[in-house]
């Protein structure tokens, strides 16, 4: 059985500004496709169009994982609209943190020496967070804001709420940074008198491992239908984070890139890529990459070596992870904390 992944979810504020709209477009375009050819041509095979609702930080897949949805499916795909074209990219591994310092209110003017100042608990752990910045890997990730810091400025706070996204390479890495990062946090606390609560609102997406075997079979049929990749076929890995990533460490998966025809003058997230994935022209374009899904998933159920070396270089993969896991320091899991 295929996956064909759909997210749609949007942006709060900014609306289809990642294109999720044109992702559940193509992996229903594709599923619909790739039933028909089993169906006219009388093969054996099973495709599943699965809604994932969440990406953008509920982590809809994981969920999913959890519940099973992915039982019995020997692959998983879905083509996300970029600013570029790439059969294979890796993505990072993201954390979120939310952090509660809660010390004593004072009349900031009248005994100040009677509070305890949750507020400098906040600015003390961002600071710490910023002089860590000189110590991390370039590959490693962290960006924090205040989510709240008291309401007037003759009281002494007595709560201040900051929160932090951390991302590494992979999870090993990711556990590695967020030992630094909550030392900061429990830092800021210790030198205000403050308590300290941290909470992980988010579960953790894992980096995306793309199938290079599929990735490779996709770009020759997305090439068939106009589109131009430059360079090998692994591409610079992403900046950005997706629950696929959690899906590739259970099942063989892709997540191929596409530039979309509309002309934008951003990158996702942006004003200008939600323009531009509203537009016809990213919709002619998304039909054309799922032909190229479907075609390789219509291959992943009727080419029996295909498949084979497919779950033979996801198994070499999760050995290789298992060494690399092994041989690392033991760590807290992300989840417990």
């Amino acid at each position: 059985m295929v996956a064909l992944l759909c997210e749609y979810d949007a942006l709060p504020g900014l609306g289809h500004a990642c294109g999720h709209n044109l992702i559940a477009m193509g992996s229903v375009a594709a599923g619909v496709a790739v039933k028909e050819v089993l169906r006219q041509a009388s093969l054996c095979g099973k495709v599943l169009i699965l809604g994932t609702p969440g990406e953008e930080g509920g982590a809809g897949k994981v969920h999913l994982l959890k519940a099973g949805a992915f039982d019995g499916v020997s692959a998983a795909m879905m083509a996300h609209p970029s600013t570029r074209n790439a059969a294979a990219s890796a993505t990072t591994a993201v954390a979120k943190y939310g952090v509660t310092y809660t010390g004593r209110p004072a009349h900031a003017a009248g005994a100040p020496w009677d509070g305890v100042n949750a507020v400098d608990a906040a600015v003390a752990a961002y600071v710490n967070v910023a002089m860590l910045r000189q110590q991390l890997r370039p590959d490693w990730r962290v960006s924090g804001i205040f989510r709240e810091s008291g309401e007037q400025p003759n009281i002494i706070p007595a709560q201040a709420t900051i929160e932090f996204d951390l991302r590494a390479p992979d999870v090993i890495q990711l556990d590695q940074l967020r030992r630094k990062v909550l030392a900061c946090f429990e830092a800021g606390g210790i030198s205000s008198g403050c308590e300290v609560r941290v909470d992980q609102p988010m579960l953790t997406y894992e980096n995306l491992e793309p199938n290079l075997t599929m990735a490779g079979t996709y770009r020759a049929y997305a090439e068939q239908y106009g589109l131009q990749f430059s360079g090998a076929l692994v591409s610079t890995p992403s900046a950005a984070s997706t629950d696929v990533g959690n899906v590739s460490h259970v099942v063989p998966t892709i997540q191929p890139y596409y530039t979309l025809d509309a002309a934008t003058d951003g990158g996702n997230h942006t004003e200008g890529f939600r323009d531009a994935s509203n537009h016809p022209a990213s919709y002619d374009v998304t039909f054309r990459v799922a032909k190229a899904l479907a075609l390789t998933a219509v291959r992943v159920l009727t080419d029996t070596q295909f498949l084979q070396d497919i779950k033979s270089e996801f198994e070499k993969s999760r050995a290789l992870s298992s060494l690399h896991n092994n041989g690392s320091d033991a760590v807290e899991p992300l989840a417990k904390l």
